[in-house]
C-alpha cells in the first residue's frame, strides 16, 4: 500500500457529537452554522468532511449551501470531501458535492490526495462498484477529450492507474462489468501509458530518419552514379544515364530498389503527418516493416552505386566486400523477423487468445509433404507396393457398396461395377439415376472434408490413382 493509503478512521463516539453539533446548527439558524463551516478538527477535517464520510445527505446539502467552496478544501491528507465520499460509498453525497462544487466535474475528479490518488482510485480499491460506475459515465460524458484521459488515466505514486488495480483484482468476477466501463472510456494501464510517450518522443526522430531517406533516393534518381550523357550520338541521347548503357542489365534493379526506398520512406511520413493511432501494436510494427523495406533498399542502392562508381580493379574485392555485408544483413533481418515473430504470437496468444504458431508448422510442413510428393511421387506409387493400391481398392469397395445400398433404397434393381472408370447398369433409366446419385455422393464427401490434412491425403490418393493410370498406360503401349 502506498503512503497515505489508509482506511478513514470514524472517531467513534466523538463523530456522532460533532454531527449532533452540525444538526443542532442547521435547525437553529444560519448564525451558529457559519461558526462552525470554518472548525477544522485534528485532521484538518471540515464539518463538510466529516458529514461526507458519514453519508449525512442532509447536513452535506444544508453547509454546500452555505459555502459551496468547502468541496475542494483539503484535509491532512490533501482530500477534499469527495475523496472521504468516494471511499465511503456515499453515492448520493458525491452527486450532491458534483452539483454544488463551483468547478467542473473533471477539475474535481483530476484532485490528487499525498498519495497520488484521485476519487476513480480510491472507488476502486475500496470496491465502491456504484461509485466506479457513476465517475465512469461522468468521464464519458466529457466533451474535452485531453480533460477525460487525464481523468481516466491518473498515476498515483505506485505508478498505477485506476485500471491497473482492477486488472490486479484478485476478484475478477466482481470487476468483470467495470473492466468493460473502462474499456468504453478507453483506460490505459500504466505500461501502456510509458510505451505512448516513448512512441511520442521517437516521432520526431522517425521522421527526420524518413526524410533524409527520401532526400537520398530522390538524388539518386534524378542524378545516378557515373552522370548522363552530355550530348547525342548514334547510341544515346544527351541527359540519359551513363549506368543504363553500361549496366543494362542490373540498371532496372537499381530503379525499382531506390524507388521502392522512396515509396517507403514518403509512406512513413504520411503515416506520421496523419497521426495514426501508433500507440497500437499494430500500427507500431506496421511502421517497423516499412522502416525494414526502406533501409534494405536503400542499402542496396548505395552498394550498387559504389560498385559502379569504382574502377574495375578494384571491383572484385569491393564485390567480396559486399557480399560478406550483404549475409550478415539477412541474417540480422532475419534475426529480427524471426524475434518479431515470437513476440506477435506472443501477443496474440497473450490478448487474442490465438496461438499462430501451429498453423505456421503445418504449412511448412504440407508444402514440403507436398514437394516431395511431386518429386519422388511416381517412385513412393509403385515402391511402397500393395498396401496403397489395397486401400484404394478398399475404398472403391467402400463407395461401391454405399451407392448399391441407396440404389436399392430407391427402389432400382440394378447392378454397378466400378472398374477404371466403366459402370453397366440393366436399365438406361436406371443407369441414369445411378449417375446423378454418384455425383451428389462425391459433391457431399467433398463438402464433408474439414480438416486441411483430410483434404490432403484425398489429393494425394487422387494423385496416385492419375500417376498409376499413366504409368499402365505406358506400359500397354510398351507390351504392343
Amino acid at each position: 500500500m502506498c503512503r497515505g493509503e489508509g482506511e478513514v478512521e470514524s472517531g467513534g463516539g466523538r463523530v456522532e457529537q460533532k454531527l449532533q453539533e452540525l444538526h443542532e446548527a442547521i435547525v437553529e439558524g444560519n448564525n451558529k452554522l457559519e461558526a462552525l463551516l470554518e472548525v477544522l478538527d485534528s485532521r484538518r477535517w471540515s464539518p463538510l468532511h466529516l458529514a461526507s464520510a458519514q453519508g449525512r445527505l442532509d447536513i452535506v446539502q444544508a453547509l454546500v449551501s452555505e459555502n459551496p467552496d468547502m468541496c475542494t478544501a483539503l484535509d491532512g491528507d490533501a482530500r477534499t470531501p469527495l475523496h472521504l465520499a468516494a471511499m465511503k460509498g456515499n453515492l448520493d453525497v458525491l452527486k450532491m458535492l458534483f452539483e454544488a462544487s463551483l468547478y467542473g466535474p473533471h477539475e474535481l475528479m483530476n484532485v490528487k490526495d499525498v498519495a497520488g490518488n484521485t476519487i476513480l482510485h480510491l472507488a476502486v480499491r475500496n470496491k465502491k462498484l456504484q461509485v466506479v460506475d457513476y465517475l465512469l459515465k461522468k468521464i464519458e460524458k466529457a466533451e474535452k477529450t485531453e480533460n477525460r484521459i487525464k481523468a481516466v488515466n491518473a498515476i498515483n505514486n505506485c505508478g498505477y492507474t485506476a485500471y491497473d488495480i482492477v486488472m490486479d483484482s484478485k476478484n475478477e468476477q466482481e470487476f468483470k462489468d467495470i473492466k468493460v466501463s473502462f474499456r468504453k472510456v478507453k483506460a490505459m494501464q500504466a505500461k501502456d501509458l510509458s510505451q505512448g510517450d516513448w512512441l511520442s518522443k521517437k516521432r520526431d526522430i522517425l521522421m527526420v530518419v524518413a526524410s533524409l531517406i527520401a532526400t537520398m533516393a530522390f538524388q539518386a534518381g534524378i542524378n545516378p552514379p557515373g552522370g548522363f550523357w552530355p550530348d547525342n550520338a548514334a547510341l544515346h541521347r544527351a541527359g540519359e544515364a551513363i549506368m543504363a548503357y553500361n549496366y543494362p542489365n542490373t540498371y532496372p534493379y537499381f530503379i525499382r530498389a531506390n524507388t521502392t526506398g522512396f515509396v517507403a520512406s514518403v509512406s512513413t511520413i504520411l503515416l506520421l503527418v496523419t497521426g495514426w493511432p501508433f500507440k497500437k501494436k499494430f500500427f507500431m510494427w506496421l511502421l517497423v516493416v516499412i522502416m525494414w523495406v526502406t533501409i534494405t533498399s536503400i542499402a542496396f542502392t548505395y552498394a550498387f552505386s559504389i560498385v559502379v562508381v569504382s574502377p574495375k580493379g578494384e571491383r572484385e574485392p569491393l564485390f567480396h566486400t559486399i557480399v560478406v555485408g550483404a549475409i550478415v544483413w539477412c541474417c540480422v533481418m532475419a534475426s529480427l523477423l524471426i524475434a518479431h515473430a515470437i513476440r506477435v504470437n506472443w501477443w496474440l496468444k497473450t490478448n487474442k487468445g490465438i496461438n499462430v504458431w501451429p498453423q505456421i508448422k503445418d504449412f511448412f510442413k504440407s508444402k514440403t509433404s507436398r514437394q516431395g510428393e511431386s518429386k519422388f511421387g511416381r517412385l513412393g506409387s509403385f515402391g511402397r507396393g500393395a498396401r496403397q493400391r489395397n486401400s484404394m481398392t478398399w475404398r472403391r469397395a467402400d463407395r461401391q457398396q454405399q451407392w448399391q445400398f441407396k440404389a436399392k433404397d430407391l427402389g432400382a434393381q440394378a447392378m454397378v461395377v466400378i472398374d477404371d472408370g466403366v459402370m453397366a447398369a440393366t436399365d438406361d433409366g436406371v443407369m441414369a439415376a445411378m449417375v446423378g446419385l454418384i455425383a451428389r455422393a462425391r459433391e457431399k464427401e467433398r463438402r464433408e472434408i474439414d480438416s486441411v490434412r483430410e483434404r490432403e491425403r484425398c489429393m494425394t490418393v487422387t494423385r496416385l490413382e492419375v500417376e498409376m493410370e499413366v504409368e499402365v498406360k505406358k506400359r500397354r503401349e510398351r507390351w504392343r
